[in-house]
């Protein structure tokens, strides 16, 4: 029987944050470009907006459609464009932990190799101080669960429960 489980969604003033730096960053490229080339400022603004709309969107998306899938054979993670595939027969159980934070540096990403790196959301691919394959769903500081597997590979996610994920991943169907 397969279940899925809901990444936790990340809050206003994470939303906020991104918008900011959507709506910022064009805002300070049309400044420059109007102070400098002296054209129409609310054009090049228009311009710059609809360009970077799509990077928003984008990780809104990705956001908002995370999700956990937990089969008989396997556990899958996807988040946007992003997926993860693991054989729950792979999952190292007893290595399965429930984090406050990633202010331990044994499980802060090292590198970003394929993936989003905000301050307030990760997800994608890293490198983890143990030279692991790391995909991270992150959208928030605290009670993420770590998960490794003997592929080389291991998940931190931020679930809507981690209790109920680590309860279901602990349960064998």
């Amino acid at each position: 029987m397969e279940k899925t489980l809901s990444i936790q969604s990340i809050s206003v003033l994470a939303h906020l944050v991104i918008l900011f730096l959507i709506l910022g960053i064009p805002g300070l490229i049309s400044l420059v470009v109007v102070i400098v080339g002296k054209t129409n400022a609310i054009l090049t603004l228009g311009i710059a907006l609809v360009a970077s709309a799509p990077i928003y969107l984008f990780i809104l998306y990705s956001l908002l459609s995370a999700q956990i899938k937990i089969s008989p054979n396997t556990l899958t993670v996807k988040a946007g464009f992003y997926e993860v595939s693991i054989p729950r027969n792979s999952i190292e159980i007893e290595q399965i932990q429930r984090l406050d934070n990633l202010t331990d540096p044994s499980f802060r990403p090292k590198v970003r190799t394929n993936g989003i790196g905000l301050l307030i959301a990760n997800f994608g691919w890293f490198e983890s101080p143990s030279s692991r394959q790391l995909f991270m769903v992150q959208t928030r500081d605290k009670d993420l669960v770590y998960i490794p597997a003997s592929t080389g590979v291991a998940l931190i996610l931020t679930p809507e429960s981690s209790i109920e994920l680590m309860d279901a991943l602990m349960t064998t169907e």
